[in-house]
């Protein structure tokens, strides 16, 4: 009787723009997001933001992300978000009842222009990280995408 993947959003709503929106290819780059967060059994960690896919600054429309025992407390999601659109968005925490908690720090951003992490390392939960070093960037562009990479929906034949 654990959180671990109970409440969480299906693995589709990680990717919210389907074949069927004829947005893929070029025009589309799968981000992947992580936090460390503590978060009370039976909680969901919500990726809420500006962009329609999270939800417009609502929390219940944002993305769920996932962790398991082996990984915890880091938070994991990856989406699909159109190049060059500039996203700003926060992590919540999201209780049964619907009530949540906003990150207690600045909005982050970004611009997405390819397959890779939205940040280069993994932030707290109401932290921002420094700038990375040259290598830290490879780095975490390598495990993002790799992790895309099993995240992402078979294609459609």
């Amino acid at each position: 009787s654990s959180h671990f993947g109970k409440g969480l959003a299906p693995l589709a709503v990680m990717f919210p723009f389907p074949p069927e929106y004829g947005l893929g290819g070029d025009t589309v780059a799968d981000v992947v997001f992580s936090v460390l967060a503590e978060v009370p059994e039976g909680h969901q960690l919500k990726l809420v933001g500006s962009h329609d896919f999270l939800g417009r600054w609502i929390p219940a429309g944002g993305v769920g992300l996932r962790t398991d025992p082996s990984a915890y407390p880091k938070w994991v999601a990856c989406v699909r978000l159109p190049k060059g659109v500039s996203v700003e968005y926060k992590f919540v925490k999201m209780a049964p009842d619907m009530t949540f908690e906003w990150e207690p720090c600045e909005n982050r951003s970004l611009t997405p222009q390819d397959t890779g992490p939205a940040e280069y390392g993994t932030p707290r939960f109401g932290e921002h990280l420094p700038p990375p070093s040259a290598e830290e960037q490879a780095r975490f562009v390598d495990e993002a995408r790799r992790w895309a990479a099993q995240a992402a929906p078979p294609p459609r034949v």
